[in-house]
Order: C-alpha cells, then sequence, then structure tokens
C-alpha cells in the first residue's frame, strides 16, 4: 500500500447508528446514508475537504436499514433507493430527492437492496425472501433460504442474482430459480461484492472474508476480524477491498493480507463505501460518518487527526482487569516478536499494563493506550459482574432486534425479578406485554428462586447460537426503536430545522415578489436562489439577493425568511449574518419579526432561524453575546404560542443548554430555568415541546450540583410529576421526565 488511511472528516448529524452507506456514481463528492434515527440524510463535500448536509429525509416509520442508487439511463431517470425495519421501500428522484413512489410487500425489514436487469429493484429481507421489482409492483418473489436474506447483488454481464442470508449459505438464482447453494460460512453472510464475472467475495458474522468462484469453490479464506464482518466494498482500480465488523475496525486489504487496522471509538461499524477518488466512507454505532484518504490534501488538520487518535485510545483500552494478577501479564520483551494485522497485547511495564496494537503497514507495535484500573482491586468479586461500575449476580444480553446491538439486563438475586423486568422494559420503551415472558427469563436462567448459585444453564439465540435470549415476540423487532436507558441527555449535538421542498419556496417567492410594488426583483434572481436553498452555494451575489428578499413587508416575507433558515446553516452565510457586529442585527431582525403585530407564521420561522444559527461557531458566539435580547424574544412569544412556536422556542432552549454542557454559565442556566418554569406554566403545551424541554432540563443539571439547587428551589418537580402518567403523555415524554425526578429528588 502506497501511504496509510488517514482521517479526512468526521460527519455529524444523525441522532443514532449509521447503518447504511452508498455514494452517487455521477458525484464523487455525495455520500448518501441511512439511520436507526429513521433518516435518510445527503452530504455533499465542501471547500475544507469536510461534507455538509445537503438534505434530510424522514418519509418512513423506522430505521432506514438500506440504501442503493440507480444511476440514470435514456429511458429512466435517476433513483435513490431506500429500505427500513417498517418492511417498505421508498423511491426518490435521484437529481431532487423528493418522494416519488413507495412499495410494500416484505413482510419484515428491508435490509438490502440493488439495481438490477433494465432499472429493476431487487430487496432482500428478514422474511427470508428476495424480491425483483418492476413498474412499481413486485414482479417476482425468489423463496428458499431458511432465515433473513441480509445481502444481494447482481451480476449483469451474466444476468445472475447473489443472495447472502443468517442461514449461513450464498444461493445463486437466474431468474425465479435457484441454480446453486453455497456453502462455507458458519454464520450468517453479511455482504457481497462481485469481483468480476467469476468471482466473488463475501462476509459474515463467523469474522471472515471469503473469496470465491461462482461454481462455489472457496479459493482463499481472509482471517483478522476479531468479531462479526458487517460491510465489505471494492477498492478502484483492483487495488484491494476494505471490510468493517463488530470489533471497532476498519480493514484495509491488498492481494490476501490485511494491510492496515483503522480502530474506531465506537463498537459497531456498521457500513463501509469507497469515494471514486479511493477514500473510504465509515458508518458507526456513535452515530458518525466518518471519511478516510490516502492523499495529503484532503487529510483532516494535525490537531483533528491528534483528537481523533486520542478518542480511539480512550475507547478502546479496556477500564478494567478483573481477576488478572499482574505477574501473569507478560513484559515489554514480548514486543520483540511480530503480530498479526490489528492483534493487541497487554504488557507489563513497571507497575503499569499498557495496550499495543500491530501495525502491518510500519511492521511494528504501535502503542494504544494505558489500561485503566490494571492495578486497583476494584474489580467484580468472584462470582459478580461488572456493569456500568456496579456488581450484579448476572448480566443477560437480551436480543430484541437482529438488526441491533443486544441490551444489557443487570439483575441481583435479591431483587425482585418482576420490578427489574419492569424497569428493564420502561427504560428501553418495550411494551408491558412483554413483562411475564422477562421476569420468567430472569427467573429460569438466574435460579431467582434458589439460593445464591452462579447458573451455568446455556440460553442460546436462535440466530447466532451465541448466549443471547430472544423472547418469542420480540424477534421480528418492529415494534418499538431502541432506545439505551436514558439515551434522553445529555444531548451533545444541536438540533436544526431542515426541512424544505425547494419548489414550493421559489414558487412562492414568485407569487409575492409581484405584490411588493418597489421592492420587487428581477425573477431571474429568485431562479437563481436553488444553491442557497440546496446548501451549495452562496456567493455574494446571492446573499444580495437574500438581503432584499428579507426587506419585503411582514405579509410576505415568509417565504424569504423560510431560505435564510435554511441557509443560515451554511458556514459561509453563518458568518455573514452572525460575525460581531452583524450578530446584534441578526438578533433585532428576528425580535422584529416574533413581536406581536407578525403572523404565526413569521414568528415560528423566526424562532427556526434562530435555532439554525446555533450550527456554526459565529452563531454561537452571536448566541451568548446578545443572549439578553433572544430572552426578551422568546418571553414575548409564549403566550398563546402555537405548536409550531412552541417546538421552535423549546429547540433554541435545548440549544443553549449544548453550550452550557461545557461552560460553568449559571447565570444562563437561571435564565433557561425561569422561562422553561414559564412554559410548563402554559395551559396547552405541546407533547414535542415538552419533551425537548425536559432534554433541555437534563443537560442543565447534568453534573451540576448548584442548577439542581436552583431547578429545586423553582419547584420543577411539581412541573413534570404529571408526565409520568401514560395514558396522558407519550411514552418518551414519561420515560425522560422519570429520569429527570430520580435526579431531582438527590437534593
Amino acid at each position: 500500500m502506497a501511504s496509510p488511511y488517514k482521517l479526512r472528516s468526521t460527519i455529524v448529524g444523525h441522532e443514532n447508528d449509521v447503518r447504511t452507506l452508498t455514494t452517487c456514481p455521477l458525484h464523487e463528492d455525495i455520500i448518501i446514508s441511512g439511520s436507526r434515527d429513521w433518516t435518510t440524510r445527503v452530504w455533499t463535500a465542501n471547500k475544507s475537504n469536510g461534507f455538509q448536509e445537503r438534505c434530510k429525509i424522514q418519509d418512513h416509520a423506522n430505521f432506514v436499514s438500506s440504501v442503493c442508487v440507480i444511476p440514470p439511463t435514456t429511458s429512466q431517470e435517476g433513483l435513490m433507493i431506500t429500505g427500513s425495519n417498517d418492511k417498505s421501500i421508498i423511491v426518490y428522484d435521484l437529481d431532487t430527492f423528493q418522494k416519488l413512489y413507495q412499495l410494500t410487500g416484505h413482510e419484515g425489514t428491508v435490509c438490502a437492496l440493488t439495481s438490477g436487469k433494465a432499472g429493476t429493484i431487487i430487496s432482500g429481507s428478514w422474511d427470508k425472501t428476495a424480491k425483483v421489482w418492476m413498474n412499481k409492483q413486485c414482479a417476482m418473489t425468489l423463496e428458499g433460504h431458511e432465515a433473513a436474506v441480509w445481502v444481494v447483488r447482481y451480476i449483469s454481464a451474466l444476468d445472475l442474482l447473489l443472495t447472502g442470508s443468517a442461514d449461513k449459505t450464498i444461493r445463486v438464482w437466474r431468474d425465479n430459480k435457484c441454480e446453486s447453494v453455497i456453502r462455507g460460512h458458519t454464520d450468517c453472510v453479511r455482504d457481497i461484492a462481485i469481483l468480476d464475472n467469476n468471482q466473488f467475495l463475501s462476509c459474515s458474522n463467523d469474522g471472515t472474508i471469503r473469496r470465491w468462484l461462482l461454481s462455489g469453490e472457496c479459493i482463499h479464506v481472509y482471517n483478522g476480524h476479531s468479531s462479526f464482518v458487517y460491510s465489505l466494498a471494492l477498492l478502484p482500480n483492483e487495488d484491494g477491498f476494505v471490510t468493517t465488523g463488530e470489533d471497532k475496525t476498519l480493514r484495509v486489504w491488498q492481494n490476501t493480507s490485511c494491510v492496515q487496522t483503522v480502530l474506531h471509538p465506537c463498537n459497531s461499524v456498521w457500513s463501509v463505501c469507497v469515494l471514486q477518488n479511493g477514500d473510504i466512507i465509515t458508518g458507526g454505532s456513535d452515530a458518525m460518518i466518518r471519511v478516510f484518504t490516502q492523499c495529503n490534501d484532503r487529510m483532516a488538520s494535525v490537531e483533528d487527526q491528534k483528537t481523533y487518535n486520542d478518542l480511539v485510545t480512550l475507547s478502546n483500552a479496556p477500564s478494567k482487569i478483573a481477576g488478572m494478577k499482574m505477574e501473569d501479564i507478560p513484559g515489554l520483551e514480548v514486543l520483540r516478536k511480530p503480530g498479526q494485522a490489528g492483534q493487541q497485547r497487554m504488557v507489563r511495564d513497571g507497575d503499569k499494563i499498557i495496550m499495543y496494537v500491530w501495525n502491518t503497514n510500519s511492521e511494528q507495535w504501535d502503542l494504544l493506550g494505558d489500561v485503566t484500573g490494571s492495578g486497583s482491586d476494584d474489580h467484580a468479586p468472584q462470582g459478580k459482574t461488572l456493569y456500568k461500575g456496579k456488581e450484579y449476580d448476572y448480566v443477560f444480553s437480551v436480543d430484541i432486534d437482529p438488526n441491533i446491538p443486544a441490551l444489557k439486563l443487570p439483575y441481583n438475586l435479591d431483587e425482585n425479578p418482576w420490578s427489574v423486568a419492569n424497569d428493564f422494559l420502561q427504560a428501553n420503551d418495550l411494551s408491558p406485554m412483554f413483562l411475564d415472558q422477562v421476569a420468567k427469563f430472569i427467573i429460569d436462567n438466574s435460579k431467582a428462586a434458589q439460593p445464591h448459585v452462579v447458573s451455568t444453564q446455556p440460553y442460546s439465540d436462535p440466530l447466532t447460537g451465541s448466549s443471547r435470549y430472544i423472547p418469542p415476540d420480540l424477534i421480528t423487532g418492529n415494534e418499538t426503536q431502541y432506545t439505551p436507558a436514558n439515551s434522553f441527555f445529555p444531548r451533545y449535538a444541536f438540533l436544526t430545522v431542515d426541512a424544505a421542498n425547494e419548489k414550493q419556496i421559489l414558487d412562492k417567492l414568485h407569487e409575492f415578489n409581484k405584490k411588493t410594488g418597489h421592492l420587487q426583483i428581477p425573477e431571474s434572481s429568485i431562479n437563481e436562489l436553488s444553491p442557497l436553498i440546496l446548501g451549495t452555494s452562496s456567493t455574494p451575489e446571492l446573499l444580495t439577493t437574500l438581503n432584499s428578499l428579507l426587506k419585503w413587508p411582514k405579509d410576505y416575507i415568509f417565504p424569504a425568511l423560510d431560505v435564510l433558515r435554511i441557509a443560515i446553516k451554511s458556514e459561509a452565510v453563518n458568518q455573514y449574518f452572525c460575525t460581531p457586529g452583524n450578530g446584534k442585527e441578526i438578533v433585532e431582525f428576528l425580535k422584529n419579526m416574533s413581536d406581536s403585530e407578525q403572523s404565526n407564521a413569521n414568528k415560528t420561522v423566526a424562532l427556526r432561524i434562530l435555532a439554525n444559527v446555533f450550527v456554526q461557531k459565529p452563531g454561537e458566539t452571536a448566541c451568548l453575546s446578545e443572549r439578553d435580547s433572544i430572552w426578551v424574544l422568546l418571553n414575548n412569544c409564549i403566550p398563546g404560542a402555537t405548536k409550531g412556536i412552541q417546538i421552535a422556542l423549546t429547540t433554541v432552549l435545548l440549544n443553549y443548554s449544548i453550550i452550557y454542557l461545557s461552560k460553568n454559565d449559571h447565570d444562563g442556566k437561571s435564565q433557561c430555568l425561569t422561562i422553561t418554569k414559564k412554559l410548563f406554566e402554559e395551559e396547552k403545551l405541546d407533547q414535542e415541546a415538552i419533551f425537548r424541554l425536559l432534554v433541555m432540563l437534563g443537560n442543565l443539571l447534568h453534573n451540576d450540583e448548584i442548577a439542581l439547587g436552583i431547578a429545586a428551589s423553582l419547584g420543577f418537580e411539581k412541573h413534570i410529576q404529571p408526565l409520568l402518567d401514560t395514558k396522558m403523555n407519550v411514552e418518551k415524554v414519561s420515560s425522560c421526565a422519570k429520569y429527570l425526578l430520580e435526579r431531582l429528588k438527590v437534593m
């Protein structure tokens, strides 16, 4: 390998695991991602070698599990297709990303997509089938697999389809007939990449990658991953391939060897794809997309590289070495012997234990980090298990959905199994109908009715064969979104209002432009605003046009405000409006747009603009320096606020609380708490607005006893207590309220 891959950029935006990635063959600088936050997002490269969000789509009613692109042909426009845990497929126009139509027919999650002959769509599902779609309907259903179909790949030159399944097999299909079944993997087949008309690669939960002939002969097995291998992609110019998996790594392969291992600061690296320029993109369980490059000109700054490496070191060094004796750990002399790609070794250096990883490229052991807690005696005693710093007799893995990591269920023998089961269901937003099943599972696997013994009774996951329990009625995984215990706060990512319909905005601008008299601008100038709305350009000419639109009368300014709402998220526009001197002007302008004489529509968009201002540093600085004026603005919007105003206003407060997570600013926190109390005293407060207030409160009270005391003195407990009622409140509100009350009762 000519030079190692290094970080180019980290793309922040998704709020949950990034499960699927693809690129656009017509545009080498576009990335498309799908996530467990139910969204599909399109990202475009910017001038700083990073990527910015072009659009955010939320049409599915559950996780986005798969995505693919069909390039345009002479007979068909280009398409983007997404599949979801809601069992549906949605097709979009590749140029505008507008929804065209929806396909239904699968009875389980649509976890695999690809394009077939003559623009057909091919899908794979947990319902054990693959389907071929043509002319907006299912033309063919391929049956034969005995478990979920995780991957579908089409070989156009041979008109053959390959499907990989959780039944550990790969099937070769011609039309609706299975021509052969290929066996060799010992666990679920997760992904396939076509090398040529006679060879392909596959990866599996068995931790291997295999190279096959279409005849079914396995010609090589690649070893290196230490856990499930989820995804693989080919590098351009026949220069090898890349894989990602559950062992926190991206691995680069050439010939038959792993030549580079890139550790990630997350447990699961779910997906990988490759740009035309050879840059590698990964999606992880930490909601991040990361881009790695070999090109020095595109690499992140030295500071960003160090930050990433430090994060990797911290997240990959084990926190405890329970039960191990110092003398049992080898000394530095073991590092004289070479290792294998990605191999990690703990060595003793005096009274410290240090972790090293073998670097195939440099052929040396690289320092990974100190192993913390290695010299302490606070590990779990014999027969106990440590979980989140506490000791338990058991920590069970409960698998509600084969597409997400198992949930942890800690239990001590002196606890009531039904109370523990109830807490587990509430913490993970699961239906109470499963209470008896989960309680019975605890009893059966812990000997809860007997004296204290350590259970050796095996319990098996039918998908992987490992010790993971799947309640019978939870196997489909379609009932609920995965929510770990208190995933609500602290929240560190700013919340923005992103939805935009370019055509509707432009049409409304044209309509109102004719009514603005001497403030009318050339129609051609309005047409040229598309790049500003799409976030692809912000030239001085476009900003001049936008400034002209923002001078329109209050009855016609609404679509111009909407353009500003979208555009201000970009770095250049944010800096233009929010740099020192301009920050005060934009706040005063938004105050005017939200006064009592303005329409509710203008007030709503003004608050949404303010929420979006936070995402860039100049905007964040302006919001802090003009805080007092903004509090006046927010207070004026509370009386009689509509649902839209309430949600926008609470989004602004939530974004302030994110700033205060890293700033010891009790004046600012007090202002937030005061206005929040005023909002809670409103008679009709929307549930989504309430939820954002609760998350904001969680942020403000996080690791801050002073803020906790202020909140307690303001009597927040009486406002939050009624929110526990699940009949009157949505689940996420009552669950979040429970955690806040526990925090407040510490006082």
